[in-house]
C-alpha cells in the first residue's frame, strides 16, 4: 500500500468515528472532575495557603483600611469635599478589585499565575507610594482609587482560586484561612498608619510610605510561594455555561445585593463614631477592632462548614449580619460601637470568607474555578462601586444622619440572603447539612 493510499485509509477511518456531542463532552468533563485528586495538605499546599493569606492582606485588607482614610481625608486633606465625594475613592477601589476578576480569573486558568502576580504586585506597591505624595482630590482618585484598585484587584482572584488546586475536602477551610489575611491587613495597616500619623514630624506622606514597607513584605511572600498545580485549561476566556446554572446565577444576584449593603460599616464606622461623640483617636481605632472580629469570624466559620455545611454556615452569617445592621442604630456610645464592630466584623467576615467556596462548587473542574470566581467578582464590582457613594449621598441628604443608610443596607442584606436560600435549595435540596 502506497503512502497516499495509507493516508486516504486513515482519513476514512477518522471520518467514520463519530465526533462526541456537547452532552458527551460535558459528561466527560464531569467524569474528569470526579477523578481529580487533591493533595489536601503537604508543604507546597500550605506554602500556597501562606502566600494567598499574604496576598489577601494586600487586597481586601488594604481596601478595608479606607474607613481610616475616609475619616482622615474628611478632617484634614480634603476638608472641602463631602463624604460622598471622598467615598468615591474607596468605591473605585472596591469596583476595580472586583471587576478585574473578569480579566485575572480566566487569565490565571489559561496561562498560570506568575505572569499576573509579579507585575501587578509591583504596580500595587507603586500605587501606595504615589498616594503618599497626593494632595488634591483628583490625585487620590487616580492613584488610590483607579491604580490601587486595579492592581490589587488583579491579585485577588488568582490568589484565592489557587486554593481550589490543592484542596477539595478542606477547600472551605483553606479559602476561609486564606481570606483571613484581609482582616489581618485591616488591623495592621490602619494601626501602623495611625501610630505614624500621631507623630506630627512624620506627616501623611511618610506614614503611607511606612505602611508601604509592610505592603512590600506581604507581597514578597506571596510572589515567592504561590504556584498553580493543575494544567492550564484551553477554550474561551469566559465560560458562558455558568449563566445557565440556576445555582450560580441565584448566588450571583444574592451576593450583589449583600455586598451593596455590607460595606457601609467599612466606610462609615469611624465617621459615625465621631458624630456620636467618640474622640477622634478612638474613632480611628474602630476599624482595626472591626477587622479583628472579621479575622476570627473567617477562621471559626471556615471550620464550622465541615460540621454544618458551607451553605448553612453562610446563611447563618448573612442572617446575623442583617440583624446586627439593624442593631447598629442602637449603638450610640463607645462601648456599644465597639461591641457592634466586633460582632458585625465576625459575621460579615464569615460571608466574605465563605462566598468564594460557595461559588467554587458550581465550577465543573479545578482549572475553571478562577474563571467562575472572576466572573462573579466582575459583576460584584459594579455594586461595590456605587455602594459607598450611594450611602454617603444618603447620609449627606439626611443632614448627616446615618439611620436611613443603615436601614437600607440591612434590607439589601435580607433580600440578598433570600437569593442564597434559593441557591442552597437548588443545589442540595432540603437535606439538613448543605
Amino acid at each position: 500500500m502506497s503512502y497516499q493510499e495509507r493516508k486516504d485509509w486513515m482519513v476514512q477511518v477518522e471520518t467514520a468515528i463519530p465526533s462526541p456531542s456537547t452532552a458527551e463532552l460535558a459528561a466527560r468533563d464531569a467524569a474528569d472532575a470526579e477523578r481529580e485528586t487533591y493533595p489536601e495538605g503537604g508543604l507546597k499546599a500550605w506554602l500556597n495557603l501562606l502566600g494567598a493569606f499574604c496576598a489577601m492582606a494586600c487586597t481586601f485588607g488594604w481596601i478595608s483600611t479606607f474607613g481610616v482614610f475616609q475619616a482622615y481625608y474628611y478632617t484634614h486633606l480634603l476638608k472641602e469635599n463631602t463624604h460622598s465625594q471622598i467615598a468615591w475613592i474607596g468605591g473605585l477601589q472596591a469596583f476595580f478589585i472586583c471587576t478585574t476578576g473578569l480579566i485575572s480569573g480566566p487569565l490565571v486558568d489559561r496561562y498560570g499565575l506568575k505572569p499576573i502576580l509579579v507585575p501587578f504586585s509591583l504596580l500595587a506597591l507603586l500605587s501606595v507610594m504615589l498616594t503618599s505624595i497626593c494632595r488634591e482630590y483628583y490625585q487620590f482618585i487616580l492613584t488610590q482609587g483607579v491604580l490601587g484598585g486595579f492592581s490589587v484587584g488583579m491579585l485577588y482572584t488568582p490568589s484565592i482560586s489557587i486554593m481550589g488546586h490543592y484542596f477539595h475536602r478542606r477547600r472551605d477551610l483553606a479559602i476561609a484561612i486564606a481570606s483571613a489575611g484581609s482582616p489581618l491587613g485591616g488591623v495592621v495597616f490602619p494601626i501602623a498608619l495611625l501610630r505614624m500619623l500621631e507623630h506630627s514630624r512624620i506627616g501623611f506622606g511618610w506614614a503611607v510610605r511606612g505602611v508601604g514597607v509592610i505592603f512590600l513584605f506581604f507581597l514578597c511572600i506571596a510572589c515567592a510561594t504561590l504556584t498553580p498545580r493543575v494544567a492550564p485549561r484551553r477554550g474561551p476566556h469566559f465560560l458562558s455555561a455558568a449563566f445557565k446554572d440556576p445555582v450560580y446565577v441565584s448566588q450571583l444576584i444574592g451576593y450583589c445585593l449583600i455586598f451593596w449593603g455590607i460595606y457601609t460599616p467599612f466606610f462609615f464606622l469611624p465617621s459615625f463614631a465621631i458624630r456620636a461623640g467618640v474622640s477622634v483617636d478612638w474613632a480611628f481605632y474602630i476599624l482595626p477592632i472591626y477587622n479583628t472580629g472579621s479575622f476570627v469570624g473567617r477562621i471559626v466559620c471556615g471550620r464550622l462548614t465541615t460540621i454544618c455545611g458551607r451553605f448553612n454556615t453562610l446563611l447563618a452569617a448573612i442572617l446575623v449580619s442583617a440583624i446586627l445592621m439593624f442593631c447598629w442604630l442602637a449603638a450610640t456610645t463607645l462601648g456599644g460601637i465597639i461591641v457592634f464592630a466586633v460582632l458585625f466584623g465576625f459575621s460579615s467576615g464569615a460571608i466574605i470568607g465563605l462566598f468564594p467556596a460557595a461559588v467554587a462548587v458550581t465550577a465543573p473542574k479545578a482549572n475553571q474555578i478562577g474563571t467562575y470566581l472572576g466572573m462573579t467578582m466582575g459583576v460584584l464590582g459594579f455594586f461595590c462601586l456605587t455602594s459607598s457613594p450611594m450611602m454617603g449621598a444618603i447620609v449627606t441628604r439626611c443632614g448627616g444622619r446615618y439611620t436611613e443608610a443603615i436601614v437600607f443596607s440591612a434590607a439589601l442584606i435580607v433580600v440578598g440572603g433570600g437569593m442564597i436560600v434559593f441557591a442552597r435549595v437548588k443545589h442540595s435540596g432540603w437535606k439538613l447539612i448543605a
